[in-house]
């Protein structure tokens, strides 16, 4: 096999329903004269095959006009160890986005909020909950005014 450069989104993942399969490196070399690493790649390594084991994924869209949870996203408990999101909320011309960390053991939640940043302050909260075997990812907003929440997955799946 002649080595070529690859690059990650485009010759390794993700594949069209959004999983990124990892390929078995069969060779590794420090660097060629550009400066560039060479690997040889020879396929999906076995323990992974029809296992997907990372999905990234747009959520649909949420609106809400209320400040009791409102749900943006529920995962089995059998499908992701762990979730990260990307959450845009929009108000009008107010923005807030923050990155939230959602972990679960198939009974309980964890969640830790970061990188919020806003143009006008804080428009909602997050809260990581367990229910019906499944994990929960809800919003808080601090106004009944129409508030929109984009969001972006990031799942890993039990090892």
């Amino acid at each position: 096999m002649a080595n070529r450069k690859i690059s990650a989104f485009s010759d390794i993942g993700p594949s069209p329903s959004g999983y990124v399969y990892l390929p078995v490196v069969d060779r590794y070399e420090a660097a060629d004269a550009d400066k560039n690493k060479l690997v040889t790649i020879s396929g999906l390594d076995a323990r992974y095959t029809g296992y997907p084991y990372f999905n990234a994924a747009a959520l649909p869209p949420v609106t809400t006009t209320t400040i009791s949870g409102t749900r943006l996203d529920t995962f089995s408990s059998g499908l992701f160890d762990s979730a990260r999101y990307y959450i845009k909320a929009k108000r009008g011309n107010e923005v807030q986005t923050s990155e939230v960390h959602l972990v679960q053991n198939g009974a309980s939640t964890v969640i830790t909020e970061y990188a919020v940043l806003y143009t006008s302050g804080i428009l909602s909260t997050y809260s990581g909950t367990f229910v019906g075997n499944s994990g929960v990812l809800e919003t808080y907003s601090n106004t009944t005014a129409s508030t929109k929440y984009t969001v972006i997955r990031y799942g890993d799946t039990p090892a």
